[in-house]
C-alpha cells in the first residue's frame, strides 16, 4: 500500500488557500507542528509584523474543505481524507472566496514560506 511505502515519514502538504480551521476535529491532528506543538503555517493576509500573521485561521471554510479532502483523520466525525498520514501546513493567501481576487504576491510568498519551512508538496 501507499502508506507502507512511506514508512514512518508523514509528508507535509502546504495548503495555500483561505487558511485552515485549526480546531476542527478532523484536521487538528493532521496539522504540521513544531516541537513546541505550535502549528507551522502563516497568514499572508495580515501585516507581516502582527500576531495575526502567525495564525493561518480559515475565515471562509474553503481552505478547511481542501485540507479535509487531503488529510482528514479517520474518526467518528465528519469525513476521511485521501490519506490521514499526511500533515497539513496551512498557508493563508486568500481572504474569503467572496472577497477581492487574491494577489499573486501573496501566493508567491506562500510558496516560498512552504518551501522554506518543510513542505514536501
Amino acid at each position: 500500500s501507499f502508506k507502507d511505502k512511506l514508512g514512518t515519514k508523514r509528508p507535509v502538504v502546504a495548503v495555500l488557500d483561505t487558511g485552515v480551521d485549526l480546531d476542527h476535529p478532523d484536521l487538528s491532528e493532521a496539522l504540521f507542528r513544531n516541537e513546541k506543538g505550535e502549528v507551522i503555517g502563516w497568514n499572508f493576509m495580515s501585516g507581516p509584523e502582527t500576531a495575526e500573521a502567525k495564525i493561518p485561521k480559515d475565515d471562509d471554510g474553503h481552505g478547511s474543505h481542501v485540507a479535509g479532502i487531503i488529510a482528514a483523520q479517520v474518526n467518528d466525525y465528519g469525513i476521511a481524507g485521501v490519506n490521514s498520514n499526511i500533515r497539513i501546513m496551512p498557508v493563508k493567501v486568500m481572504g474569503s472566496t467572496a472577497s477581492a481576487i487574491p494577489s499573486s504576491e501573496a501566493f508567491a510568498l506562500g510558496i516560498k514560506f512552504a518551501a522554506d519551512n518543510g513542505a514536501d508538496v
